[in-house]
C-alpha cells in the first residue's frame, strides 16, 4: 500500500502550530491543559478552545492566561462535532488536538513540529505517560498498550491491532485532515482511533522517541450530554464502538490492504494468505469471532501444505492477545471449536495453532498469579483443546485373502 503524497505543507521551514482543545464541563482541568500549551518551548500560533455547550463559565476559568487563546462555543453535540468546528476555524499549518484533561510536556511542540518540518510525513507522533493526582501529589506511571517493534512505514498495520497513537501525541498537517474528511459525529468513543486509522492508511508517518504528553487517570464522566457515562463504563463503550468501526472497515478495506508492508517482496499467494490471517487477528481482538473464523478458514485454505513464515506466526500470536480479552471462548466452547476447526483444515493452519494458542497460556498464568484459579484452569483447558491432536483415523478393514466360496 503506497502512501498518498502529503497534500499541504508550510511554505517555509517551521510551520505554524495550532492547537484545538475541545472541552465539556471541565473548566478546572482545562486551565491546566491550556497552561501547559502556553509553556511550550516552540510557541503555538493559535490555541483554539471549542466549548461543547458547557453549563460552566469556561471563559472565567481561563481568565489571566496570556497568549494566542481563542474561545468559540457550540450547542452540545459531542467531541467529534467540536473537533470539526475547530478544524474549520483553526489558524495554522500543523494541527495539534489536545484533550482538555491532559497535559503537554514543555518540548512537545518543538519535537513534533521538528519532525514534520524535516520530513514529508502527513503526521508525526510520539509517546506518553499516564499520571494521577491525589492530595496534591502527582504519580507518574507507564503508558498503556504499546505495539511490538515495527517499521514506521507499517504504522497503519500496527494500528489495526490496537490504538497507540493518541491525539495529544500527534501533530497533523492541516492538508492531511482536509484530505481524509471530518471526524465521524456518530461515534461517541474511538473517534480519535477511527481518524488515525484513516490518516495512517493515506499518509506516511514520522515517529519521535519519548513522551510528549501526560494522560490523566481520573474517575470523571465521559461522553456528550446525549450519551454520558462513568469512567467505569468506558471499557464496554470502547468495545461497542471498536466493533462498529472494524465491522465497517472489514467491508470497505480491500483484503490486500491488510498484508503488512514488510511482506511486499513475498509471492502474491503468501501476501494474500497473510492478509486474511491479519484480518482474522484484527477481528478476534474486537471479539468479532464469526468474522475471525471465516478469515482463518480462508487463510488456511490458501496456505495448504505450506510452512508459515515467522511474520505469519507473529500475526497468529496476536489474535487472542487483545486488551479486551477473550472470555467468550471459555463461556461458549463452540466459538473456540470454530476457530480450531478453521485452522485445522490444512497443514499450514495446523502449523499456526501453537502460535495462535500461546496467549491462552499466558492468560492462564496471569489469572493464577492474580489468585483466580477457576479462570486459570479454564484458559489452560482452552489452550490444551486448541492443541489437542487430531483423532487417529481407523485403518480400513483387511480383506479376507481366501476365495469367496471358501470363507466360513
Amino acid at each position: 500500500m503506497k502512501p498518498d503524497p502529503v497534500p499541504q505543507g508550510p511554505a517555509a521551514p517551521g510551520g505554524a502550530i495550532a492547537a484545538i482543545v475541545p472541552t465539556y464541563e471541565r473548566p478546572g482541568l482545562l486551565r491546566e491543559c491550556v497552561a501547559s500549551l502556553l509553556a511550550q518551548t516552540r510557541p503555538l500560533a493559535d490555541i483554539l478552545i471549542v466549548d461543547d455547550g458547557s453549563s460552566l463559565d469556561v471563559a472565567a476559568e481561563l481568565a489571566g492566561l496570556a497568549g494566542p487563546i481563542r474561545l468559540i462555543r457550540q450547542p452540545n453535540r459531542g467531541k467529534a462535532a467540536a473537533l470539526n468546528l475547530g478544524l474549520c476555524e483553526v489558524r495554522g499549518d500543523y494541527v495539534w488536538i489536545c484533550d482538555d484533561d491532559d497535559l503537554a510536556l514543555p518540548e512537545a511542540a518543538e519535537a513534533l513540529g521538528g519532525a514534520l518540518d524535516a520530513s514529508g510525513a502527513g503526521f508525526a507522533y510520539g509517546g506518553y505517560l499516564r499520571f494521577s493526582e491525589e492530595g496534591g501529589r502527582r504519580e507518574l506511571f507507564g503508558p498503556g498498550y504499546q505495539p511490538p517493534p515495527h517499521d514506521v512505514a507499517d504504522t497503519f498495520h500496527a494500528l489495526l491491532d490496537d490504538m497507540f497513537v493518541f491525539q495529544f501525541a500527534t501533530l497533523v498537517r492541516r492538508g492531511a485532515f482536509a484530505a481524509v474528511g471530518p471526524f465521524r459525529e456518530d461515534l461517541v468513543r474511538s473517534v480519535d482511533y477511527e481518524m488515525i486509522l484513516r490518516l495512517a492508511r493515506r499518509f506516511p508517518a514520522a515517529r519521535i522517541e519519548g513522551p510528549v504528553f501526560l494522560q490523566r487517570e481520573h474517575a470523571g464522566e465521559r461522553g456528550s450530554s446525549a450519551d454520558r457515562f462513568a469512567a467505569a463504563d468506558a471499557f464496554d463503550k470502547w468495545i461497542a464502538y471498536d466493533q462498529k468501526i472494524f465491522t465497517e472497515l472489514r467491508a470497505a478495506l480491500p483484503i490486500e490492504a491488510y498484508a503488512p508492508n514488510g511482506l511486499a517482496p513475498a509471492p502474491p499467494q503468501v501476501r494474500l494468505r497473510a492478509a486474511y490471517l491479519k484480518r482474522a487477528a484484527v477481528m478476534a481482538r474486537r471479539k468479532l469471532w464469526n468474522e475471525a473464523a471465516e478469515d482463518l478458514r480462508q487463510s488456511a485454505r490458501l496456505g495448504r501444505e505450506a510452512w508459515p513464515i515467522d511474520a505469519e506466526r507473529d500475526i497468529a500470536a496476536a489474535a487472542l492477545a487483545g486488551k479486551y480479552g477473550c472470555p467468550e471462548l471459555l463461556e461458549t466452547p463452540a466459538l473456540l471449536g470454530a476457530l480450531r476447526a478453521a485452522l485445522r483444515q490444512s497443514p499450514y493452519g495446523r502449523r499456526l495453532l501453537p502460535a495462535f494458542a500461546r496467549p491462552l497460556r499466558w492468560r492462564a498464568r496471569a489469572a493464577l498469579r492474580s489468585r483466580r484459579p477457576v479462570e486459570a484452569a479454564a484458559y489452560a483447558a482452552a489452550f490444551c483443546r486448541l492443541l489437542a491432536p487430531l483423532p487417529a483415523r481407523a485403518p480400513p478393514p483387511l480383506s479376507d485373502p481366501r476365495p469367496r466360496g471358501a470363507r466360513g
